[in-house]
């Protein structure tokens, strides 16, 4: 193979050379999920206003997505990642968990540090 490695050598190589990078532990913490509620906004999706744990014991609150009904099978997950202030109610984090739960994934929008509930003024 002339010093090549295999496929799957080769995927373990780079999954542990980005989990040293990143400094990604070798255990991942508890969640702990909560859901507080659910509905459904549209016919073929599911909402669930959720709060998880995190590596260093905060409590994070998310809107999670999903299609309805939830398939058996494992299906896709994304996380929206809200830039410029946005937190998980701004116009593209509910749009984009409405379009690819209809499209049978998975997504989690959240507040991060300092915007909608973990603002201590519960503001964006």
């Amino acid at each position: 193979m002339n010093g090549e490695l295999k496929s799957e050598e080769r995927e373990t190589h780079w999954r542990h050379e980005i989990r040293t990078a990143l400094h990604v532990p070798k255990e991942a913490p508890s969640l702990d999920p909560i859901i507080h509620s659910a509905f459904s906004p549209t016919e073929g999706v599911r909402v669930e206003r959720v709060s998880y744990g995190t590596q260093f014991g905060m409590r994070i609150p998310g809107i999670l997505y999903l299609p309805d009904p939830m398939p058996e099978e494992k299906i896709p997950g994304l996380i929206v990642v809200n830039g410029h202030g946005g937190d998980k109610y701004a116009w593209y984090a509910f749009y984009s968990g409405m379009l690819y739960a209809k499209g049978g994934a998975a997504v989690l929008t959240y507040d991060p540090t300092g915007e909608g509930e973990r603002n201590v003024n519960r503001e964006s």
